[in-house]
């Protein structure tokens, strides 16, 4: 009769503390859902101007189409950036400004350059151009141009989740893996 009871209330822990994990996953991931929402939202609002700005120079032949699809692109990438800068800036790491500021660069760099075309001047296997590498006087133009709409993605998201997180805490910081 001990042994059952034991073995019930060891079984009734175990239970307790799964369903503990699992109330805390699902809290994680409702933080997770408004972190994404913000960065959406900031990201794409923030982009906006950069974007039709982009279409119009280089021409797209459907330049409003275009900004749509680009803006769209960068409130997936600023919502993915959020859920990625809550997970990665803990709770114990929030004065760490070089974190922060690593985290924000590597997606603005991972974002600025595919936007870079090689020029038809260049032969490949290996790649080989006139200048340096690929970079002549337009490639910088789309680098320096997609850098500064990345920044200007990127930056803001940031800003509005570390006010949301340490001002107002509406989004909680992902505080680390509980065992």
């Amino acid at each position: 009769s001990g042994d059952s009871a034991t073995g019930f209330s060891s079984t009734s822990l175990r239970l307790k503390q799964q369903r503990s994990f699992l109330d805390a996953s699902a809290e994680d991931r409702l933080e997770s859902v408004k972190a994404g929402a913000l960065g959406a939202l900031v990201g794409g609002v923030c982009s906006t101007p950069f974007n039709y700005l982009s279409a119009s120079v280089t021409h797209a032949p459907n330049v409003l189409g275009q900004w749509e699809f680009d803006t769209d692109m960068c409130s997936l990438e600023a919502a993915l950036f959020a859920i990625v800068y809550r997970y990665v800036v803990r709770e114990k790491d929030k004065e760490n400004s070089m974190l922060q500021q690593g985290v924000s660069g590597a997606f603005v760099i991972v974002r600025t350059l595919p936007k870079v075309t090689v020029p038809s001047y260049c032969s490949a296997i290996p790649l080989e151009c006139k200048y340096f590498y690929v970079l002549d006087n337009e490639t910088i133009f789309v680098l320096l141009g997609a850098g500064v709409a990345s920044v200007a993605t990127f930056l803001p998201v940031w800003l509005a989740l570390e006010w949301v997180m340490n001002e107002k805490g509406w989004i909680k910081r992902f505080e680390s893996f509980k065992e």
